[in-house]
């Protein structure tokens, strides 16, 4: 028997604010534990969303202490990193700049937000965005970053760097005439849902865009309340209150 938590949307808030500006961020890690991996490198680009454009970027490399195991994937060596370079001064810029935004924005925040407040990243106190999770980009959409740019007409330059894909993300929204409209949607009120599948069974919830979060390893998916009441899944799902 299919079990699925039902929740009252009157503990649910109407939708907030339209962000004027957005932080894109994209970080390099040496890890998927930010509780045990280090971050290399930082890349925020400040997005106006009234001008659809960049007011500022920032990338920068930070010092790591021994090696980086996924530099097969980053395309980062560890002694790149340790080349002497002012990354501190680009840490205050990068803190200037959240202090000049009205929420982050990430692909794939529930990665990246839980990096911010541990080790050198700063802390922050303005809601995250996600372009996986909160964004409806309805035909043209696509968990990958890359996918989801080229579906957009978004040309690829350099993957897998941070700044790289900060500009993408920022592309994907620069070419949106509806940006209002999903601007809308992203920040209404969401619910944080999680499927109860085995591995065996990961595929049926990947198939309906629930996300593997390798912190709390578990997948999931944000959806409003109304677009939660209205779908059947073939497993269990539970509604989690701590996003």
């Amino acid at each position: 028997m299919i079990e699925q938590l039902t929740i009252n949307p009157e503990n649910h808030q109407s939708v907030s604010v339209i962000p004027k500006n957005l932080l894109i961020v994209d970080l390099e890690t040496t890890g998927l534990d930010p509780n045990k991996d280090q971050v290399l490198e930082v890349a925020a680009c400040l997005f106006s969303v009234e001008h659809r454009e960049i007011l500022q970027s920032v990338c920068f490399l930070i010092p790591c202490e021994g090696e980086n195991p996924v530099e097969h994937i980053n395309h980062i060596k560890a002694d790149l990193t340790r080349v002497s370079a002012p990354w501190r001064s680009s840490m205050q810029l990068l803190t200037e700049m959240i202090a000049s935004a009205d929420a982050m924005l990430a692909h794939n925040s529930a990665f990246d937000s839980a990096w911010f407040g541990k080790g050198k990243l700063p802390t922050v106190h303005i809601p995250w965005l996600c372009t996986m999770q909160d964004f409806d980009f309805g035909c043209r959409g696509a968990a990958g970053l890359r996918d989801l740019a080229a579906n957009h007409g978004v040309a690829i330059v350099k993957a897998h760097r941070a700044l790289a894909d900060c500009e993408l993300v920022a592309g994907v929204l620069s070419t949106r005439e509806d940006l209002d409209e999903l601007m809308e949607h992203a920040v209404a009120p969401k619910i944080t849902v999680v499927a109860k599948v085995t591995f065996e069974r990961k595929q049926e919830a990947k198939d309906r865009n629930f996300k593997w979060n390798p912190t709390k390893r578990r997948w999931q998916k944000k959806m409003t309340f109304d677009q939660y009441s209205t779908l059947e899944f073939p497993f269990l799902t539970v509604v989690i209150d701590d996003d």
